[in-house]
């Protein structure tokens, strides 16, 4: 009888997924550091040009924090509510994330006070003719 191990998302302090284990949940951070990886994506609560990124919890951020420093590449995930929000626990600052990922409902303001500090931002259109297409920030505001 064999065993197979089956890739899986590592979801800090969210949910378990069906079938997939959360591997973050019970693991501790010295684990946490013996994980290496290309490109992290991360889903956050807070995100400020002055505090940079932000979560609620000590836990998250501490997971979130480490994974950044583990990955080659970090990708934010965030939706345009999360901007110049500042969540209690700070996890790092805005130069330690190399693209930010949000929707084309952030203000032209924002989007220009990022990419003067050198955050790469990538738009996802929301709108019927553009749905699903995602151009970097500057062809939105051109």
């Amino acid at each position: 009888m064999g065993f197979r191990i089956r890739s899986a998302p590592v979801l800090p302090g969210r949910q378990q997924l069906k079938g997939w284990i959360n591997l973050l949940k019970d693991l501790p951070e010295a684990g946490i550091r013996r994980f290496h990886s290309d490109l992290a994506f991360l889903g956050i609560t807070g995100l400020s040009l002055e505090r940079g990124f932000s979560e609620m919890t000590i836990f998250e951020a501490t997971c979130k924090s480490l994974i950044i420093q583990h990955s080659q590449r970090a990708v934010l995930l965030a939706d345009y509510s999360k901007f110049e929000k500042v969540s209690p626990i700070s996890v790092t600052p805005l130069s330690d994330i190399d693209v930010i990922i949000t929707d084309d409902q952030l203000s032209l303001d924002l989007v220009s006070a990022y990419q003067e500090i050198g955050v790469e931002l990538i738009l996802a259109r929301e709108n019927s003719a553009q749905a699903g297409k995602m151009l970097p920030a500057t062809a939105i505001a051109a």
